[in-house]
């Protein structure tokens, strides 16, 4: 058997294998590599503590938000208004953006009405209207109050708008007392016709609602206004 023997030369080039190419890469580029790998790393660490930071926060945000439906539940305007004012808006500061504290939101507007400060309600149901996505529960209560608050100040334009949000959301479960809302405004605007319309809708598309009875004797009221 003829064994052939390689030149010696310094112009032969042997080729590497792809195993061999993939040592000399990490060789040449160790540094680098290394320094990508530890930035990862940082990067994963940190990423999974945020995490765990806002998991951590919202379940102490579901704690606060239950002792602060206590409170609330268990509230005496006359007594406590100033010291469960100053609570609830130190929650929300603490824990804003997480769920806990949009329900607190939701509590203090209705403490402001309470209160009869109108307009503070309506910029707190405003400001939560900007966390909330559209027809979730919260976005629902808070248009209700904004309702409510417009009525209470006499803006009964303003407050109808914001009563038909929920009327012309079908499934809406607050669309009774949406349309009782509007019917009441149209009252104070003494636009009679159109609140016996609304009373009209509410008895045809809600036939055993428990105002019924009471609805048409105010419909009856209303049709001698006219």
């Amino acid at each position: 058997m003829v064994r052939r023997r390689l030149k010696k030369s310094k112009d032969i080039i042997i080729p590497l294998t792809s195993t061999e190419k993939i040592i000399s890469f990490i060789n040449e580029n160790l540094k680098l590599l290394l320094s990508t790998l530890i930035i990862i790393l940082i990067c994963i660490i940190a990423f999974s503590g945020f995490i765990f930071y806002k998991y951590k926060l919202n379940n102490n945000s579901y704690i606060i938000e239950y002792k602060a439906l206590k409170l609330y539940k268990n509230l005496d305007i006359k007594k406590n208004r100033t010291d469960i004012e100053k609570v609830y808006l130190d929650i929300i500061k603490k824990y804003k953006g997480t769920k806990g504290s949009k329900f607190v939101q939701l509590y203090l507007g209705n403490i402001y009405f309470k209160m009869e400060k109108y307009n503070k309600a309506i910029d707190q149901y405003k400001e939560l209207l900007k966390e909330v996505k559209k027809n979730a529960n919260l976005y629902d209560l808070a248009i209700m109050g904004l309702g409510y608050s417009y009525e209470a100040l006499g803006d009964y334009k303003k407050s109808i708008n914001f009563f038909k949000k929920i009327v012309e959301d079908e499934n809406n479960p607050n669309k009774v007392h949406a349309h009782i809302a509007i019917g009441r405004c149209y009252e104070g605007l003494k636009d009679y016709k159109e609140a016996i319309k609304s009373y009209i809708s509410i008895n045809k598309e809600f036939p055993t609602n428990t105002w019924k009875s009471e609805l048409i004797n105010k419909i009856e009221d209303l049709k001698a206004k006219i």
